[in-house]
């Protein structure tokens, strides 16, 4: 019941983790990286967010996908995570998984493979 009652909250306070359309951006050993193009706000001069989704190859205990709303710096090259969501099932599916998460700070697009695949996307227009 306890976690019916957090899905529901999790759809409620993000509408957006349930309803996204998902283009795949990249893929790595790692994972797959695939965002949703109409969740894209600019923030501040330079400054775009957009929510992101990665589907692990090699699953982690429990965490199959995780969602992220990141903010990208396209005038500085840098990035940071405001918000990350575990999933149990790809694509956001089965149940969300408790984690702690601490909003990043603003770091290098060089620190990421996936995510500089998603800031050239939304920043330079490059799939």
């Amino acid at each position: 019941m306890q976690k019916l009652i957090l899905l529901g909250v999790v759809t409620l306070f993000f509408p957006i983790l349930a309803y996204s359309e998902w283009n795949n951006i990249a893929e790595n050993e790692d994972g797959k990286i695939y965002v949703d193009p109409g969740s894209i706000r600019k923030v501040d001069d330079g400054i775009k967010s957009i929510w992101t989704l990665k589907n692990f190859k090699k699953p982690m205990v429990k965490i199959k996908s995780r969602q992220y709303k990141v903010e990208f710096d396209c005038e500085n090259s840098e990035f940071r995570k405001l918000i990350r969501v575990s999933f149990s099932g790809p694509f956001s599916s089965g149940l969300p998984i408790k984690d702690y998460f601490k909003p990043e700070d603003w770091h290098s697009i060089d620190d990421d493979e996936l995510f500089r695949a998603v800031f050239a996307s939304i920043c330079l227009g490059k799939n």
